[in-house]
């Protein structure tokens, strides 16, 4: 089970808090945003479940400016400079589409079954 992801200098955490399966087969887990120990949750989304298939999620960009959140439905990307939250394309299905995610020096790179999406940080 999967219990918390944190960044490199441990200003940002993601604590899982347990699993759901609102409907047949569809596996999420529920979990809460920390920044410097205080729950910001509520400001990051109102819907915390992340997709259940995380082998491959790279939480953190390479210069540690932005975490990348993959938020059921509708992916986010925090930037933890600004603490502004950034929606990334929607994706119905994303719990059972999402295969992973990877920084670049200057992108975020998002792998489903059915598409590759390239989100670019230098023009956020």
């Amino acid at each position: 089970m999967f219990k918390e992801k944190i960044t490199r200098n441990g200003s940002f955490v993601v604590k899982c808090t347990g699993s759901d399966e609102p409907n047949n087969s569809r596996v999420i887990w529920r979990v809460a945003f920390f920044l410097n120990g205080q729950d910001i949750t509520d400001k990051i989304t109102s819907w915390n479940y992340l997709n259940f298939h995380l082998k491959r999620w790279d939480l953190e960009s390479l210069d540690g400016r932005f975490v990348y959140l993959p938020v059921e439905g509708e992916a986010r990307l925090f930037d933890l400079v600004t603490k502004k939250v950034k929606l990334l394309s929607k994706k119905s299905l994303s719990t059972i589409e999402f295969n992973g995610n990877f920084f670049t020096d200057s992108s975020l790179v998002e792998v489903y079954t059915d598409e590759v999406i390239v989100t670019n940080l230098t023009t956020l």
